[in-house]
């Protein structure tokens, strides 16, 4: 393995934490991105009555991205009673 100095490790940990992105907002619960890795969408709880998603204009994303991500808010966030 390599060994790695302490500017180096600097170097890779702000890499991460760009690619990472920005930090959710309170009562969020998910972030979607595009492909290119811009935003698209997100998932907030709106207290007791239900989910809230956000569709964000001009991100570049396909119909079939949103609709795969609203599929998968859904699926991961929201529960038939």
């Amino acid at each position: 393995k390599a060994a790695y100095d302490g500017q180096q490790v600097v170097r890779a940990l702000i890499a991460a934490a760009r690619r990472r992105g920005t930090k959710k907002a309170a009562g969020t619960l998910a972030e979607f991105t595009t492909k290119a890795g811009g935003p698209m969408m997100t998932v907030r709880r709106q207290g007791r009555s239900g989910l809230v998603l956000k569709v964000l204009p001009n991100s570049g994303a396909s119909r079939k991205e949103v609709l795969a991500a609203v599929k998968t808010a859904l699926d991961d966030h929201y529960s038939e009673n």
